[in-house]
């Protein structure tokens, strides 16, 4: 595990930030409204403070949502799976812990949810599977690179 400083961890964050920036890349507004919806899971945002955080309002976050093939429920849905996915594979919790913490009314709604999201069995999800290609990423190497860029500007 490679071990950094505060400053150097800022120092990083600032340098992707603004690599970022200079890229000219704007997320579309599925991207966006999935971060805000992930990162406020635990209090549930609606849209209109979705949309209130994009300086939008709830009717054109709607429409732009629609013309991206997509609406606001079903991205909060999406997002609220992956975790709950998320904590069936990786967590120690029992799945009627897990069904309360993501908010399902019992472990068979859960269950039920599970497998009519990704077909199959939360306990199929469970069960450790081996890393897909996409998601074979050493955070280590990683790192690294984005340390040794920072320090290099330096």
């Amino acid at each position: 595990m490679v071990k950094i400083s505060r400053s150097a961890f800022d120092r990083i964050i600032q340098a992707c930030e603004q690599e970022l920036a200079e890229s000219q890349v704007e997320p579309s507004y599925r991207a966006k409204v999935r971060w805000h919806v992930f990162a406020g899971f635990n209090k549930r945002p609606p849209l209109k403070e979705i949309a209130s955080m994009l300086s939008v309002t709830p009717r054109a976050l709607t429409r732009r949502l629609a013309s991206e093939g997509v609406t606001f429920r079903e991205l909060a849905h999406e997002v609220r799976m992956e975790l709950t996915a998320h904590h069936l594979r990786c967590s120690r919790l029992s799945v009627d812990q897990i069904a309360e913490l993501m908010g399902f009314s019992c472990a068979s709604s859960l269950r039920r949810a599970i497998r009519n999201w990704s077909g199959s069995a939360a306990g199929t999800i469970r069960e450790p599977q081996p890393p897909s290609a996409a998601r074979r990423i050493n955070t280590n190497q990683f790192a690294a690179k984005a340390v040794s860029r920072v320090i290099a500007r330096s």
